[in-house]
């Protein structure tokens, strides 16, 4: 059976980090996108540890209820990860109708919002929770698990297919790209299943905001689940027209258990290496495990991974068959209780 993973955050519990992001556009540039005074980027060689690796095992925690610094639990009987990167799930990306600021130079004052009505990246209050200093999500950081920012869709018109212009992807990206060198993520999931259409988008929208992340973060391990517009190729600027294959490092699949398919290749230009079959606790099929090593695609994507005592056999056969690992008992590591705001302290 076939699952779609379920809506965890609602626009009515969201808590903004106020992060803003501004930029100066040409009206005068002939594409219908204007040209914009762009961030600083980084250097145009830089890549990703994982980069042509293959058989990576990917964790998504839901933070609001399950324990983060469960993935640490996983390791072999060396004590080496198993689990190659953890993403809490997740933040979402929304209008910001914020119309004023705190002024970080006058404490006390405000200031006008710049990005009012553009799209944003908003944590709730368990995301909020977790990642204050020196709690979970450092924890997991400080032990060397590579940590990733899951941007997800949330009722609003401020979808990953939804940006009008080149400008406002730029303006996104920036925000993404200052998060992400603020709090040290590793890696990026986009996910566009819960926001609503809107009118007058860019037909690339998808594909030219992802392009705009990469060129800002070119060592992150950038993930497109595999939902939305984003097999619409974006021809950028300087004419060159890409597929999200050409950008993201992974393409993820929608449903659990599934596994990808040939479309991957010819309709969003992923090679092999970047196929990601799926799987969760209650949904999985250990024979992917066998088919991913075999066909030498990137590996596998486990969404809502827990630590109940019934874990560890799940995902003992996907460390065996796709790592040839011998995964070690947990049971004395694994926080087994499921409440809202158990990311609250470091347990």
């Amino acid at each position: 059976m076939q699952n779609k993973k379920r809506l965890l955050h609602l626009p009515l519990v969201m808590l903004s980090y106020g992060i803003l992001a501004s930029v100066s556009c040409n009206k005068a540039s002939k594409d219908p996108s204007p040209v914009v005074k762009k961030p600083v980027e980084q250097a145009a060689n830089a890549s990703h540890p994982w980069k042509g690796k293959t058989g990576l095992m990917i964790a998504a925690v839901e933070a609001n209820d399950h324990y983060f610094a469960n993935v640490l639990c996983y390791k072999d009987t060396a004590g080496k990860f198993m689990f190659d990167m953890a993403f809490p799930f997740s933040a979402n990306i929304n209008i910001d109708r914020r119309s004023m600021l705190p002024d970080p130079a006058t404490p006390g004052k405000t200031i006008s919002n710049t990005n009012y009505g553009k799209a944003y990246i908003q944590y709730n209050a368990q995301h909020v929770a977790m990642m204050k200093p020196g709690g979970v999500f450092d924890k997991v950081k400080a032990a060397g698990m590579p940590v990733g920012l899951s941007i997800l869709g949330n009722w609003d018109e401020a979808g990953w297919d939804n940006f009008k212009t080149l400008a406002d992807a730029t303006a996104f990206a920036g925000i993404v790209a200052k998060e992400v060198r603020e709090k040290g993520f590793k890696a990026i999931l986009a996910d566009d299943e819960y926001s609503l259409h809107a009118s007058g988008t860019h037909p690339s929208s998808y594909v030219m905001v992802m392009s705009e992340i990469k060129r800002l973060l070119p060592d992150i391990f950038l993930c497109y689940y595999q939902y939305g517009a984003g097999a619409v190729p974006y021809t950028k600027p300087d004419g060159t027209t890409v597929k999200m294959g050409d950008i993201a490092d992974a393409i993820i699949c929608p449903y659990y258990p599934q596994y990808p398919e040939a479309g991957y290749l010819t309709t969003y230009g992923f090679q092999k290496n970047k196929w990601f079959a799926t799987a969760k606790e209650n949904a999985y099929s250990t024979d992917y495990a066998q088919k991913a090593k075999a066909d030498g695609i990137g590996g596998m994507f486990f969404f809502d991974v827990r630590g109940r005592s019934s874990s560890p056999s799940v995902y003992r056969p996907f460390a065996q068959r796709l790592k040839n690992m011998m995964l070690a008992d947990p049971s004395g590591c694994l926080y087994e209780r499921e409440f809202s705001g158990v990311n609250d302290e470091v347990r």
